[in-house]
């Protein structure tokens, strides 16, 4: 009778123990699912949230570029086109206090630096078109408040041009191209993506067109 009191004592410990693990491991996992939750929370927030913290940079980056600290040059020669990823020129709106550098072509790495001019287009003065291109997150953020009539201005290394907006319209991505072709006509082109408050990949594209107003022919010697 003893030893199998003992045995049922030995039993019921074992039992306890068993429980007081398995009541442990339950509370690991209790612990551990609101910390993922809450990992996954944020995560998901920063996602949606870059756009918009891309525009606070954008903004901030407005009253920081200083015109007269800007170089503006076009190459070593003095009178060529200006070097792939090379600065060359900056873009004014003051209607929607817009002001930021312009770069040659237009990859994702230059495209994070500011205004990228499209490497298949013309330049200022050339009587062609010139087609530029930012994030609708950050310097093309509020392209869309651009009015008819208002005055676009590209200070370059060879002269200051000054153009007027005359339409904006909204395309598929695969209409893009057609507002890149060359014209008979200087003009300025600009392009972002759309709509502006659109998280993703944005599938339609708004451009701005402008005509020019005054700036002088720029012969490049070819």
């Amino acid at each position: 009778m003893k030893k199998k009191s003992i045995n049922s004592k030995h039993g019921l410990k074992n039992t306890e123990h068993n429980h007081r693990i398995k009541s442990k491991s339950k509370m690991g996992v209790f612990w551990l699912a609101p910390i993922l939750l809450l990992c996954l929370s944020a995560i998901v927030f920063m996602i949606a949230a870059q756009p918009y913290i891309e525009l606070a940079r954008s903004a901030l980056k407005v009253y920081l570029v200083n015109p007269d600290k800007i170089t503006l040059s076009t190459n070593e020669s003095g009178n060529g086109y200006p070097i792939f990823g090379e600065q060359f020129a900056t873009i004014q709106i003051d209607s929607i206090g817009l002001l930021y550098p312009v770069y040659e072509g237009d990859t994702q790495d230059i495209l994070l630096k500011g205004v990228c001019h499209y490497f298949g287009s013309k330049f200022p003065g050339d009587g062609n078109n010139i087609v530029l291109d930012a994030h609708r997150t950050t310097q093309f953020a509020n392209l869309g408040q651009v009015k008819a009539g208002d005055n676009v201005v590209v200070t370059t290394g060879w002269g200051t041009y000054t153009y007027q907006m005359e339409s904006a319209v909204t395309v598929n991505v695969a209409q893009e191209m057609d507002y890149c072709q060359h014209t008979s006509t200087e003009q300025l082109t600009l392009i972002t993506c759309y709509p502006f408050d659109f998280v993703g990949d944005a599938q339609q594209r708004y451009i701005v067109t402008c005509k020019l107003v005054s700036g002088t022919a720029h012969d490049w010697g070819f």
